[in-house]
């Protein structure tokens, strides 16, 4: 019986080994994450709400959207655009 519970021990011990491979999926995985959780909060939702841009670029990057159409502050989902 004791033989029986020392190969267990040793088999549970044995599976639980990592492969090189699968360290560099985790450390790229929570790095990506770690990233993307940083960027989800820290990127403003539109131009006029971003720190990194002075009143000029604000301005620039507001008429580019007005060009594009896009829109600066709307949160509204309208019928023609469910489609």
């Amino acid at each position: 019986m004791e033989g029986m519970n020392d190969c267990n021990s040793r088999c549970l011990l044995a599976r639980a080994k990592i492969d090189i491979v699968q360290y560099i999926f985790l450390i790229y995985g929570s790095v990506t994450m770690g990233v993307g959780i940083l960027v989800f909060f820290a990127l403003p939702d539109s131009p006029s709400k971003a720190w990194f841009f002075n009143a000029e670029e604000k301005k620039a990057a507001v008429i580019r959207l007005a060009e594009n159409q896009t829109g600066v502050n709307s949160h509204k989902v309208r019928s023609l655009q469910k489609a």
